[in-house]
């Protein structure tokens, strides 16, 4: 979090490298002497938002509402290429003295990206994201996380009621002559 409504930001150009898997976007703001925090942090949040690379961007405010900070969401889930990263964010050679991604808190990580860890039958398995396939089949849709050595049983039953009901359907969908 940063005080929303002071600057040590010195006015002048600044630029930053947001790095998905293997591709830079590069991103630029002016900061003038006018410019607060908070005014810092909404035109960079409007640029990622803008930019639409599979970021989102959010502000929130801290409990006082005296500071605020930026917080950054990537669409995508799980890891990428075995990293706890999704993207990253690096400064680009700024002129000025002050770094804008140290000062705005922009390298700071809430959560590292991680895949969805789960067995079945004993065997572990893991997805990137909590939606998966099973034998090219089933879909399966993970919402919680369970407590060590909990298990959850997924099983089939027939559905003989509703298996007559789509036959009815389709037989007063197309009737025979013979039969009416």
């Amino acid at each position: 979090y940063i005080y929303s409504n002071t600057s040590s930001l010195e006015s002048g150009d600044y630029s930053f490298y947001v790095t998905i898997s293997n591709t830079n976007y590069e991103f630029q703001f002016e900061a003038k002497d006018t410019d607060k925090n908070k005014d810092l942090l909404k035109k960079i949040a409007n640029m990622i938002n803008r930019a639409d690379i599979g970021i989102y961007s959010t502000i929130e405010p801290n409990e006082s509402g005296d500071m605020q900070r930026i917080l950054l969401t990537s669409l995508a889930t799980g890891t990428v290429n075995f990293t706890n990263f999704i993207f990253k964010i690096n400064d680009n050679n700024n002129v000025n003295s002050l770094s804008p991604v140290k000062y705005l808190g922009l390298d700071q990580v809430v959560q590292k990206a991680n895949n969805c860890k789960f067995s079945i039958n004993d065997i572990p398995r893991s997805s990137t994201s909590n939606i998966f396939t099973v034998n090219k089949v089933y879909e399966l849709s993970l919402h919680n996380v369970t407590a060590p050595n909990e298990s959850i049983t997924v099983s089939f039953k027939n559905d003989i009621q509703s298996t007559l009901h789509k036959i009815n359907n389709f037989v007063k969908a197309y009737p025979h002559p013979d039969l009416v």
